[in-house]
């Protein structure tokens, strides 16, 4: 998808996906018009944004539908929700994920701080 392809249809699709979830959408918007903004400030954001991935605006409708609460969410919000996730850009950045992580022994600290302070002081 490229910005071009960020059109006032494609915006309708999210909102449609996005109001079926929120029964108290209505009362967020006052009339057409105020929908109609709503949804140019969405194509405006997420062009701004850069936003060009389907599956990254896939994700941020799922978030829109699961997060509870009967209202549309903020055009920040989605547009929030529609950051890609996170990428390691070297393949060590990996090996410092620990999921499960336990905490560390006061040895084990002390052990990291001079494994530390010796890449430092080698440099």
């Amino acid at each position: 998808m490229t910005n071009q392809l960020i059109t006032m249809e494609y915006v309708d699709q999210i909102f449609d996906r996005i109001r079926m979830s929120k029964t108290g959408w209505k009362a967020a918007f006052c009339n057409a018009e105020e929908v109609q903004g709503y949804k140019s400030a969405m194509v405006d954001a997420l062009i701004y944004l850069n936003v060009t991935d389907h599956e990254v605006v896939a994700n941020a409708i799922k978030q829109a539908i699961i997060t509870p609460g009967d209202f549309m969410p903020s055009v920040g919000t989605f547009c929030g929700w529609c950051k890609p996730e996170k990428t390691h850009s070297r393949p060590e950045h990996k090996l410092l994920i620990c999921e499960y992580a336990e905490p560390a022994t006061e040895e084990e600290r002390e052990q990291a701080h001079k494994i530390l302070k010796g890449l430092r002081d080698s440099l």
